[in-house]
């Protein structure tokens, strides 16, 4: 035993000791060896514990006449020691044992003990503050919209935790890493952005005194719907000829037009400047050619279009050669080719 007196606290995992050393009778304590997994501290400990988990403390003075009283206190971040609340005590005991259950509202609470066996005369340990680790989460996101060729920005809405480091990213669908900050931006929307994005947040949490760190992942996540003008994709035959084509005379012959957009467009065919055929809302369009001939050469187009074409519609032209047959004044059947303006 040393004449000075001596406070020794030893960390295991969420277990803290407290010594308090009587000279002469008395609680005087002018040092404190603090140890933590076999290093001495000097000072306050900070120590690292999980929410709703238990802290065991331990509170141990040497023998004194008469045994002492101790009581265990706590005082709130911010606070000063003459702010203490008491929140447990052990009349004339050698040793007192304090389970506190946390919570993460104990965030930054020291908790430490008093011992006294004469009136007016009390010692006082050092204290531990208490760091109550708890896992970050991310809101609720909705999904969002924007139009082709804007910007788009979104900000992953984090719940807030007390984790031991954390670490951000966005994703796509196809596993793209799109940004590693809380703002999602997109400079300038394309179609190609129409799919869902995740906001990915990682966590580690390593109590006081654990070999193990607690390796966490929340992920929240919506879908950009890209709203953009009508572009024709393909206008052919049904045996996907395109541009210009050359059919049998009496065949039948399907046109079809294929358009790209969102949302869905408004499309015709037409032949010389008549509607052959129309439909509203849809991405495809198909007019039936019944046997065909000579009449039906000539160029047809496919209109297309949504709002986003702002009345710029979109076209595509076919070109349709008629393969006929002629009886000319008995002379031998000849195969000619019929195409617009041209007469034989």
């Amino acid at each position: 035993m040393q004449e000075d007196g001596t406070l020794l606290e030893k960390v295991v995992p969420n277990t803290i000791r407290f010594l308090v050393v009587e000279t002469h009778q008395t609680f005087q304590v002018n040092t404190l060896t603090l140890e933590h997994k076999g290093r001495v501290i000097t000072g306050e400990e900070i120590v690292n514990v999980k929410e709703n988990s238990v802290v065991t403390a331990e509170c141990t003075p040497s023998s004194g006449r008469p045994p002492p009283d101790i009581e265990w206190f706590r005082y709130s971040n911010g606070s000063t020691l003459s702010d203490k609340i008491l929140i447990g005590k052990v009349r004339a005991s050698s040793i007192a044992v304090l389970r506190y259950n946390t919570s993460r509202d104990d965030n930054g609470v020291s908790i430490g003990c008093v011992a006294s066996n004469r009136r007016n005369f009390k010692v006082t340990s050092k204290t531990i503050s208490l760091n109550i680790l708890y896992p970050p989460d991310i809101d609720e996101m909705k999904n969002d919209s924007a139009v082709e060729g804007s910007a788009f920005r979104i900000l992953c809405p984090l719940l807030p935790g007390n984790p031991t480091s954390q670490t951000l990213q966005w994703k796509s669908e196809i596993n793209y890493t799109m940004a590693t900050t809380a703002v999602l931006s997109i400079s300038n929307v394309s179609r190609n952005n129409n799919m869902m994005f995740i906001c990915i947040l990682t966590y580690k949490m390593k109590p006081t005194g654990s070999d193990t760190e607690e390796v966490g992942e929340v992920s929240k996540h919506f879908y950009l719907t890209v709203f953009y003008r009508t572009v024709i994709s393909n206008f052919t035959t049904n045996d996907l000829q395109t541009g210009t084509v050359v059919v049998n005379y009496y065949d039948t012959v399907q046109l079809t037009c294929v358009v790209d957009s969102n949302p869905d467009s408004n499309i015709s065919i037409l032949f010389n400047e008549t509607i052959l055929e129309q439909i509203a809302k849809s991405k495809r369009l198909t007019f039936n050619m019944k046997k065909a001939d000579c009449s039906n050469a000539g160029v047809y187009t496919c209109f297309g279009g949504n709002e986003y074409n702002y009345g710029n519609m979109a076209r595509a032209n076919l070109t349709v050669f008629v393969k006929c047959e002629y009886n000319c004044f008995n002379t031998s059947l000849q195969n000619m080719y019929v195409s617009p303006h041209v007469f034989v």
